[in-house]
């Protein structure tokens, strides 16, 4: 059983940081404190916020309001976001995706793996950091 904790806290920093690779272990410790910042901020807002509030705002300012519970999109769609994403990071999708040239199926080219991995890196930070973006609005507005 003590052999199991190791190989088990292996296998989440594998699937988590698949590529050792400085900069995108950067990008992975962002995406993560972000949303360990994102369940905190709507955690509290949750417990603050009255149970009916304004979700939608026009030129009139606040028109319609909406439970509170709706707050928790914020957090759950940049959470699976992440995980589905890391999970295509793991897959060989990438490296059967970008194995050739579009032209010339038959020219090998490394580098347009290496492309479409940091794509997927970088739209993984990005669907959280404007979901954080989001949330701090939306607290913001609640106030």
């Amino acid at each position: 059983m003590q052999n199991l904790k190791p190989m088990i806290e292996n296998r989440i920093k594998l699937f988590f940081f698949p590529d050792p690779q400085k900069k995108f272990v950067q990008i992975t410790y962002f995406s993560i404190s972000l949303l360990i910042l994102q369940v905190i901020g709507i955690t509290i807002a949750w417990l603050q916020l009255p149970n009916h509030i304004p979700i939608h705002f026009g030129f009139t300012g606040k028109e319609t309001l909406g439970d509170k519970n709706g707050l928790w999109v914020l957090v759950l769609v940049p959470m699976i976001s992440f995980l589905v994403l890391t999970a295509i990071l793991q897959s060989t999708l990438i490296e059967s995706t970008f194995k050739g040239n579009f032209y010339n199926s038959n020219n090998y080219d490394p580098a347009s793996g290496e492309a479409g991995k940091s794509m997927i890196y970088y739209l993984r930070a990005g669907v959280v950091l404007i979901f954080s973006f989001l949330a701090i609005l939306t607290y913001l507005h609640c106030l």
